[in-house]
């Protein structure tokens, strides 16, 4: 399956104001975003995934490698209120937790219990966005697990990047 677009209009439809938030941000160049999400970006693609070539270790000393292949590659940036968030999380129907959770009238909160109770690597060094995805069915594509850290560590704006056309 190949790199999903960002379209707020799909997943996010259920909560008021997350799409005029989405679609209201600019759209940045690689080479401009910040460094932790130069990082997140490169290790989702080249690392995770196979869509960009390989430099190495995800630390700042490749990012000048990196910048000169994939500076002009442009994603979306936005930080997101968590209640938001998490609301588009509980509210999408083609989630899997969707049946599991909302439908059982349980909370964010209950979900985020029964998350953690895995085993976990926690972020708290750096503060990675959260790769948004466009899939009906999961509204964040990478970053899960450092999306339960923020909302454990009681972050209120969870950055955020995507993939624009």
């Amino acid at each position: 399956m190949g790199r999903m677009k960002f379209n707020p209009s799909i997943c996010y439809k259920p909560v008021d104001g997350i799409k005029k938030l989405l679609t209201s941000n600019k759209i940045k160049m690689y080479k401009d975003l910040h460094t932790e999400a130069q990082l997140a970006m490169y290790q989702y693609m080249a690392i995770d995934g196979d869509a960009w070539d390989y430099f190495g270790k995800t630390t700042s000393r490749i990012l000048p490698k990196i910048i000169a292949k994939y500076g002009t590659k442009k994603f979306g940036y936005v930080e997101i209120p968590v209640n938001l968030l998490t609301k588009a999380i509980m509210k999408n129907p083609q989630s899997e937790l969707y049946e599991d959770f909302t439908v059982k009238g349980k909370t964010f909160q209950d979900y985020h219990e029964w998350y953690v109770k895995g085993p976990l690597e926690f972020h708290v060094n750096h503060k990675w966005p959260v790769i948004l995805g466009d899939l009906h069915y999961d509204i964040i594509q990478d970053g899960w697990h450092r999306f339960h850290d923020y909302y454990r560590q009681g972050v209120e704006l969870i950055p955020a990047l995507w993939h624009t056309k």
